[in-house]
């Protein structure tokens, strides 16, 4: 249903092409990526709430209940949403009410660069 993993300082979730999303496997997948990061977080200096990249393509569609479960967790400090059909953005829309900064990408290496850049201070902004 999908794969969890950490790579240099970044979790990642990949979901299985043709999947619908509900609310179980988004419970799951968070307990899972809760479980590396807790890992990494032992690596990092500081502690801090590490990005997420995750892949929908080829996701069919995310239950209402996962959607507003996926909004709710703060876990991460940046997520990027990586498709490449025309149904991503569709699915990936539900991420505009989320609290965390997230954003939708068709290639993956550009979404890697928007993860791994850091805000300026407030002072220098």
């Amino acid at each position: 249903m999908f794969t969890a993993s950490a790579d240099q300082g970044v979790l990642r979730l990949e979901w299985e092409p043709g999947i619908h999303i509900e609310y179980a496997d988004a419970v799951e997948a968070a307990l899972a990526l809760s479980t590396l990061q807790s890992k990494e977080r032992l690596t990092l200096q500081g502690g801090e709430r590490m990005p997420l990249l995750v892949r929908i393509v080829g996701v069919r569609g995310v239950s209402p209940e996962a959607r507003a479960g996926m909004n709710a967790y703060q876990a991460y400090s940046k997520v990027a949403l990586v498709g490449d059909n025309p149904m991503g953005p569709v699915i990936a829309g539900f991420s505009r009410r989320s609290p965390t900064p997230t954003r939708y990408f068709t290639r993956e290496d550009r979404a890697l660069l928007w993860l791994m850049r850091r805000p300026l201070p407030a002072h220098r902004r």
